[in-house]
């Protein structure tokens, strides 16, 4: 993703989750999730 959010979290270091299709039908506010950034894994709790 190239977006201008990315760019800069990549540059700061900072993990982050894009381009995750359908992922608001599995998780809800309030849930509870894991990221796994080294492996590209969100877990839910």
């Amino acid at each position: 993703d190239l977006s201008h959010g990315s760019i800069i979290l990549r540059e700061l270091q900072l993990p982050a989750i894009t381009n995750a299709k359908g992922i608001m039908r599995n998780i809800k506010t309030g849930d509870i999730v894991s990221l796994i950034a080294t492996e590209g894994v969100l877990l839910k709790e």
